[in-house]
């Protein structure tokens, strides 16, 4: 017999705390990243023209276009060797009207504490490919004496599947469903769900050697597929419409397969438990 999925239901809503100030990190530009940076650009606009608070988008990428980039990310033949995060910065500010910043340095969450000010929510979008990326932009959601709320966002995905994960910064209780009926006051990092995520896994061998194949060939061997991106990208901008615009986000995580499934994880106390709750607690002071 299948078992009906009742959790949306009883989900309860992701409680945002007052906030003055808004910044949103994209980090990682590539093949998620790059499709998702005009949505990004499009609802920051959007939020401000709404709200008329004060904000700040950062794009973060180290990397150059390459050739094999424009069949798969969101590149043209033009932009390559030039810098992925300024490029897709130079090109959503003049489209949207939204300032917006990029850095071409790695990505270190103590780079984004040095000015750090009251009141402001964070908000960071993680559409990196590597355990040690991830483990640094968790950090970002550890880290409460900034005094501010911080929310993280990872995209991932495999050849034809991906998921989209949130997580926040903890309070000093683990008590999130406790104290506003209906509502949930923080969520756990996305690592407490996935081990795997921050974790080092061997790297997969070649079958063949790739010195003679074109950029053509290879980004048709990649390991992401042509389409999917896009279609995470599509999924984490629904989830940061619900977190800043209409602000009912009753999920904190969905999986996606282009076969066919799409499963949603929804925020509610049978789901998120006390030994989860406990571990994406420790280390977060």
């Amino acid at each position: 017999m299948t078992r009906i999925n009742l959790d949306a239901s009883d989900a309860r809503i992701l409680l945002l705390p007052e906030f003055e100030r808004l910044e949103l990190y994209l980090v990682g530009c590539g093949g998620t990243g790059s499709w998702l940076a005009p949505h990004v650009a499009r609802i920051a606009r959007l939020f401000h023209d709404l709200n008329g608070m004060d904000l700040q988008v950062t794009f973060i990428d180290k990397d150059r276009v390459e050739e094999k980039n424009t069949y798969r990310q969101n590149f043209v033949p033009a932009e390559i060797g030039h810098y992925k995060a300024e490029t897709l910065a130079i090109r959503y500010s003049l489209s949207t009207g939204c300032n917006i910043g990029a850095s071409t340095k790695p990505f270190a969450a103590s780079d984004c504490s040095k000015h750090s000010s009251e009141n402001t929510l964070r908000v960071f979008i993680g559409c990196v490919d590597n355990p040690a990326a991830r483990r640094e932009l968790e950090r970002t959601i550890k880290h409460t004496e900034w005094r501010t709320f911080c929310i993280l966002l990872d995209c991932g995905n495999h050849m034809r599947s991906g998921q989209v994960i949130v997580g926040t910064t903890p309070v000093e209780d683990m008590k999130p469903f406790k104290h506003f009926p209906g509502y949930c006051t923080w969520l756990p990092k996305p690592s407490v769900w996935h081990k795997e995520l921050i974790t080092e896994t061997e790297v997969e061998e070649k079958k063949k050697p790739v010195s003679e194949m074109s950029c053509a060939e290879i980004a048709m061997m990649d390991q992401q597929g042509l389409s999917v991106n896009a279609v995470i990208a599509a999924f984490a901008a629904d989830y940061l419409v619900q977190i800043l615009l209409t602000q009912n986000l009753n999920r904190f995580a969905t999986y996606i397969d282009l076969d066919g499934m799409i499963t949603h994880r929804y925020i509610t106390p049978r789901v998120i438990k006390s030994t989860q709750l406990k571990e994406a607690m420790r280390g977060a002071c």
